[in-house]
């Protein structure tokens, strides 16, 4: 996750771009990128082999474009794209195919001077938004939360104390059983800190969040300057995770396909008697059981005698083996038995 501060300036945009391919990540949330495109809920940016899907940013009361959210991909994740949603100018969703399938959610909270109704909206809107994620789904929150976590909250911190935005924060954590994975690591001061404010002062407030029923698969979590040639206050964070997937369980095969086949066809005798035997079990349905003017009827009475004789009759092969039904010739009349 990375706020970029802006990627509206020539060449920024472009940067990440080269930066992300260059480290090997697929996927970066990103906000504030500023890019304003009100008449389209989505737009795609072509960035070299990679595309940045925004959502679109705002305009404040002097018209200065503010804000905006979005994900970097490379081509590799757009392969795998399922669905992406922009579900407010602050938050959007991604979810991608695997096993689990992965849901990531962009976030760009409100300063921590903001008025307290639209931090309580934004985390209104966001609790909504994860309630919507499958409890089997490998969840992803990132971005720019605005929220000191001080050491009374979190393990391992480079804040001192805890601001109002990091008791919403808090709170949110404890009620979906989650934990921020850069708090989660001891590291250097140096490689705990996210934003450098102009005058020089830093802190912590970009997270990773994940779930806690996935803490083992989370291997490590930190903050890095390589993406600094972006020109962004804000620092990347990043984790390296390690998932162990299930294979998907395979369907039993048909009970038809157990059939060894190749005997059957090999051996005339077997193969007349195989069509004798589903001959007289078929007419021993049509005369009771079914409407002869319904010829989707006759057909399903005929593939069920088929399977209900071979079934009973013949012999048993290997799992694969050709499986193609002798569907008895019914022009003649064979003998009775």
């Amino acid at each position: 996750t990375l706020n970029a501060r802006t990627l509206g300036s020539l060449g920024r945009l472009e940067e990440l771009g080269a930066n992300a391919e260059s480290h090997g990540i697929d996927i970066i949330a990103v906000q504030e990128h500023r890019f304003y495109h009100l008449d389209n809920i989505l737009k795609y940016h072509q960035v070299g082999s990679y595309q940045l899907v925004t959502s679109s940013a705002s305009k404040n009361t002097v018209n200065s474009t503010v804000g905006g959210i979005g994900f970097l991909l490379s081509s590799k994740a757009s392969d795998t794209l399922l669905s992406i949603e922009s579900i407010s100018p602050r938050i959007m969703v991604l979810e991608i195919d695997g096993n689990p399938k992965t849901t990531l959610v962009c976030v760009y909270s409100p300063h921590n001077s903001s008025v307290a109704d639209e931090i309580e909206n934004f985390y209104t809107t966001l609790r909504s938004t994860i309630e919507q994620v499958p409890l089997h789904n490998f969840l992803v929150i990132a971005g720019d939360l605005n929220a000191r976590l001080g050491p009374d909250e979190t393990k391992f911190t480079f804040n001192s104390k805890t601001n109002r935005n990091g008791e919403m924060l808090k709170d949110f954590l404890e009620e979906f059983n989650l934990y921020t994975s850069n708090n989660s690591f001891m590291k250097p001061k140096g490689r705990l800190w996210t934003f450098e404010s102009p005058l020089g002062d830093r802190a912590q407030i970009d997270y990773l969040i994940f779930r806690k029923k996935w803490r083992n698969s989370v291997k490590d979590s930190r903050s890095y300057s390589s993406f600094s040639s972006v020109g962004s206050d804000h620092r990347i964070v990043s984790a390296t995770v390690k998932l162990s997937l299930r294979s998907s369980k395979k369907t039993k095969p048909h009970p038809i396909k157990m059939i060894d086949w190749e005997e059957v066809l090999s051996n005339p005798d077997m193969s007349k008697q195989f069509t004798i035997e589903v001959y007289n079990k078929f007419q021993s349905l049509s005369t009771s059981e079914i409407d002869a003017e319904n010829i989707e009827e006759v057909y399903s009475s005929l593939i069920k005698s088929t399977e209900e004789v071979a079934l009973a009759t013949l012999p048993k092969g290997r799992v694969g083996a050709r499986a193609n039904l002798l569907i008895p010739q019914m022009s003649s009349k064979p003998e009775t038995i």
